[in-house]
């Protein structure tokens, strides 16, 4: 939000994008609600010349299954042989099994055929398919009953088969000859699914019969739940629902047949509405898109050509706060006034940066010379020549550990308040820290364990005077000095191709994050005074290093509390040009 509130730049796009995605946003609802109602009708009109077409092929199915096993009627053998009373022959139940196979002729849908005679007798086996017969067969027939229709399912529910219940009537008498069960095979309702589906190849037709067109005897496609307001579907012959939880339109097509209603249901999922409405909708987004991103390039283009210098001095403003270095080297060969203005501001700048430096040097040998005059309070040849004195004396004396120590003493406290050198080897400043480190094992009285690792070729590296002592001296007194039992220092120099890796590592009670961070932001801000927080001793350490090195150098601390802290410098090496 901030950088939205303090970029002209974005406020510009937010304006481009206003005006134009907001009156597109518009648009395209509008055009896709158009075309979503253009898709609905265009529907529900064709569905309504189709439902009949579907609705003739269903009764056409249920008339074939009717009139098919009349055929057995036409031979007068079969007719003799069903009005007799007495029970039938092998031979004449194998002439009506004969003539009852011509039903597939007729019907190829009837698939079993059986007959309850008037001499009690039961011939079941009259099969004009016997293949689907075997499929279905596993599957339990439901009881005869009165119904013209029933409906056989299989153990899920699903309708996979029809029963037309009939009775044959003998004309001189208009008593019943035979009473029939005709079981066909559903199937044969595909046909109906292709003519209504057409082009919507996962639409689902479904065909009730019976009272009220009650019961479910074919689907296209199986199904748990199917709601919908049946209501406003027997009115309008349309109506919006979900099947299985997918939305779409239901549509109604009514007829009758021996006194049975038949209903064919056809269900159209939503997305025969949507996909054409949203096709129109993309198409206008990605006209729009193009539109939006052409002419955010040409407001890039445009912003850059005026606005770009502004920018620039912006953040040269913002790396200035970051790191003090009063640079702008960038000079604008513009004539109008965003070049005169930048050019004005490179020379402020160059003037500051000058400026800036010559009183940096002036404080810095202020500091220099008020450290000598420090130094010059002691006369050091007189304390380093009574050292040497009380060390002959202990010597004389068989004090042999007293006149070592002295000795440390004499050649650390000489190291220290050398005043002709700024500058020593890394092989001087380590034997300066192995004096400090004897003397203050010996004060620890073998608590503290010293170890250095280094390569004797970097024995030559020119490092500041004084830059690991204050190091050690920190692990000793924030933090092997405050924890019980026994401490380690290590320091570690590395040789890389590229650089040096000056470690100083030591397992006392460490630093806590909020430690390293504020005495990260006090080198930042050059705040070189003792605080609860810090000390002076790191950071002036680290000034000195940065002074010397400039760009070459870097440091790192990385602290485990208890386990092991690590203070880190890097110092690049210099290439030829440098040197």
């Amino acid at each position: 939000m901030d950088k939205f509130k303090n970029s002209l730049f974005m406020k510009l796009i937010a304006l481009l994008m206003l005006i134009i995605i907001l009156p597109g946003i518009v648009s395209n609802v509008i055009a896709y609600r158009q075309n979503y109602h253009m898709m609905q009708q265009q529907i529900i009109d064709w569905n309504e010349s189709m439902m009949g077409i579907g609705m003739e092929e269903t009764i056409d199915y249920i008339r074939r299954i009717e009139q098919a096993p009349m055929n057995l009627f036409e031979n007068p053998d079969v007719v003799r042989i069903l009005n007799r009373k007495t029970k039938f022959t092998d031979v004449e139940r194998y002439m009506v099994r004969k003539y009852g196979k011509a039903v597939s002729d007729k019907a190829p849908a009837i698939f079993r055929i059986v007959m309850y005679c008037k001499n009690g007798e039961v011939i079941d086996g009259v099969y004009a398919n016997a293949q689907r017969r075997m499929e279905i067969g596993e599957y339990q027939y439901p009881e005869r009953s009165e119904d013209i229709f029933q409906v056989g399912r299989d153990e899920a529910g699903n309708p996979i088969y029809l029963i037309y219940n009939m009775d044959i009537q003998n004309v001189p008498s208009y008593d019943t000859t035979v009473s029939m069960r005709i079981f066909a095979d559903l199937k044969e309702l595909q046909d109906v699914t292709k003519t209504l589906c057409g082009q919507y190849k996962d639409n689902v037709v479904m065909v009730c019969l019976g009272e009220d067109g009650g019961e479910l005897i074919y689907t296209s496609s199986f199904f748990e739940d199917a709601d919908y307001a049946e209501k406003e579907l027997l009115e309008n012959h349309y109506t919006k629902g979900t099947l299985d939880g997918a939305k779409g339109m239901f549509f109604l097509k009514r007829d009758f047949y021996k006194g049975e209603e038949v209903r064919l249901i056809m269900f159209v999922d939503n997305h025969w509405f949507t996909d054409p409405a949203e096709r129109v909708v993309i198409g206008a987004m990605a006209v729009q898109a193009c539109l939006l991103a052409v002419s955010v390039v040409f407001l890039f283009l445009v912003f850059n050509l005026f606005i770009s210098p502004v920018r620039r001095m912006l953040n040269n403003m913002e790396s200035v706060k970051q790191k003090p270095e009063f640079v702008y080297k960038l000079k604008s060969n513009r004539k109008d006034e965003l070049g005169i203005l930048e050019n004005q501001y490179a020379e402020m700048m160059t003037s500051l940066d000058e400026l800036i430096n010559k009183n940096y040097r002036y404080q810095l040998e202020v500091t220099k010379s008020r450290f000598k005059m420090l130094q010059a309070q002691i006369n050091p040849h007189f304390l380093y020549n009574m050292l040497q004195y009380i060390s002959t004396t202990a010597l004389k004396n068989h004090c042999q550990e007293v006149s070592r120590q002295l000795t440390q003493l004499g050649e650390l406290f000489q190291y220290t308040v050398n005043t002709g050198e700024d500058i020593v080897t890394l092989k001087k400043e380590l034997k300066h820290i192995e004096n400090y480190i004897a003397l203050q094992e010996g004060r620890f009285a073998g608590r503290l364990h010293f170890m250095l690792h280094y390569p004797k070729e970097a024995d030559s590296l020119l490092i500041p005077k004084m830059i690991l002592q204050p190091l050690v001296e920190n692990s000793i007194k924030h933090g092997i000095d405050k924890k019980d039992g026994t401490g380690t220092i290590m320091i570690s120099i590395i040789e890389k191709p590229d650089k040096y890796q000056i470690r100083v590592i030591d397992n006392g009670i460490g630093m806590s994050r909020e430690q390293i961070q504020k005495l990260k932001e006090a080198y930042k801000n050059y705040e070189f005074t003792a605080t609860a927080d810090h000390g002076i001793g790191l950071l002036n350490v680290l000034q000195r290093c940065s002074i010397y090195y400039e760009e070459r150098f870097d440091w790192e601390i990385k602290s485990i509390s208890k386990v092991e802290t690590t203070v880190e410098f890097i110092i690049a090496k210099e290439n030829k040009e440098q040197e």
